[in-house]
C-alpha cells in the first residue's frame, strides 16, 4: 500500500520571507518556528485528531510565492495502528485488506485536505493582514499643521523650499508657506535705510 510521505503545493504571494515569518510566528497553531536562508520550518497543530505536522515553506525558487510541504509521518503511524486494530476485528485476511485499504485512503485523503485547507487559511490571513500605521507624536502633528516646518523633521522652511534642507524630504506637493527667506536671519522686523552722496562734490 503506497502512502505518500509528504504533500507539496505552490502558494502565490508577493510578501517576502522575512515579513511572512514575522506574521506567521504570531499564529497559535504554529510551534517551534525558525527561518534559515529563505526556508521557514515549523510544526503545525492541525484540527485532525490534534495531529502535529512538520511544515516547510521554501521562498528560494520563486519571486512571487513559495512552495509549502507538510510531512505525513504521524499520519502513516496512525494508519499502521488502524490496520493492527482492524486485524483484531476482522479475522478474514481478504476482507481485512479491502476494508483497511478503503478506510485508510479515505482517512488519508481527508487528513491531507483538512491540513492543507487549515494552512492556506493561515496563509490567507497573513497576506490579508494590514500593517497598523505608525503612531504620530504630538510634535509631529504640530510639524504637519505648521507650513513653516518640515513635516518629517521639524526644520524651518520657506516658500522657496522644494526639499527639506536637513532631511531632504520632497515638499513639492505641499502647500507653500508665505514666510520669506529673510526670516531665517531673524531680522525680518528691522528696516534698513540707505543714503547716497556724490563723492565728487566739494565739501563745504
Amino acid at each position: 500500500m503506497g502512502l505518500p510521505y509528504s504533500y507539496q503545493k505552490y502558494y502565490e504571494t508577493k510578501l517576502e520571507a522575512s515579513k511572512f515569518f514575522i506574521k506567521l510566528e504570531k499564529s497559535s497553531k504554529v510551534k517551534n518556528i525558525f527561518s534559515n536562508n529563505g526556508i521557514i520550518e515549523f510544526n503545525f497543530l492541525s484540527g485532525f485528531f490534534g495531529i502535529k505536522t512538520k511544515v516547510n515553506l521554501d521562498f528560494r525558487t520563486e519571486k512571487e510565492g513559495f512552495y509549502y510541504e507538510f510531512f505525513l509521518v504521524t499520519l502513516i503511524k496512525f494508519a499502521i495502528i488502524l490496520i493492527i486494530l482492524l486485524a483484531f476485528i476482522i479475522p478474514d485476511f481478504k476482507s481485512l485488506l479491502i476494508f483497511s485499504t478503503i478506510s485508510i485512503f479515505t482517512v488519508y485523503g481527508f487528513a491531507i485536505y483538512q491540513i492543507n485547507s487549515s494552512l492556506e487559511t493561515i496563509f490567507e490571513k497573513i497576506i490579508g493582514e494590514k500593517i497598523n500605521p505608525e503612531e504620530i507624536s504630538p510634535e509631529q502633528k504640530q510639524w504637519i499643521e505648521d507650513l513653516t516646518s518640515c513635516p518629517a523633521c521639524g526644520s524651518s522652511l520657506t516658500e522657496f523650499d522644494n526639499f527639506c534642507p536637513d532631511c531632504r524630504l520632497n515638499l513639492s506637493n505641499r502647500q507653500k508657506t508665505k514666510k520669506q527667506p529673510v526670516s531665517r536671519t531673524g531680522y525680518h522686523d528691522y528696516r534698513i535705510n540707505y543714503s547716497f552722496y556724490n563723492s565728487s562734490e566739494n565739501k563745504t
